[in-house]
């Protein structure tokens, strides 16, 4: 029973991962294109900025006004992202460590067998990972 509540565990471990990694990809694509947005506000200053030294009264001024007030909200909302996925790192760390303490209390109290258990799921562990 203790086997397969280890299992199970590492199994969610293994799902939450995966959603962690999926979640950094995602944010480094919204980065990659707030960033392209907020190359797009400096081009358009750039431009006002001709335009107000050729006399040109241009209304790009409310425009970068309203496209920097949604670059800030982007930005806050990948910072926010970030602190999420630190949190889901800390969270993911601390339920692998208490997976980690029911193998070592199997191996530890289990007899031959947990003992036995425990060595196979540690070579499978060392295939995996070569």
């Amino acid at each position: 029973m203790l086997a397969q509540k280890h299992h199970e565990s590492r199994l969610y471990a293994d799902t939450w991962y995966t959603q962690k990694q999926q979640v950094i990809a995602s944010r480094k694509e919204f980065s990659a294109q707030v960033n392209a947005f907020r190359n797009h506000i400096a081009g358009l200053a750039r431009a006002r900025k001709r335009a107000k030294n050729s006399g040109d009264r241009s209304p790009l001024g409310q425009a970068i006004g309203s496209a920097q007030t949604t670059l800030n909200h982007f930005s806050a909302a990948i910072e926010t992202l970030k602190g999420e996925i630190d949190r889901s790192s800390t969270a993911l760390d601390t339920y692998n460590n208490q997976t980690r303490l029911l193998k070592e209390h199997i191996r530890d109290t289990c007899g031959a067998r947990g003992l036995r258990w425990y060595t196979e799921l540690e070579e499978r562990t060392r295939q995996r990972n070569h």
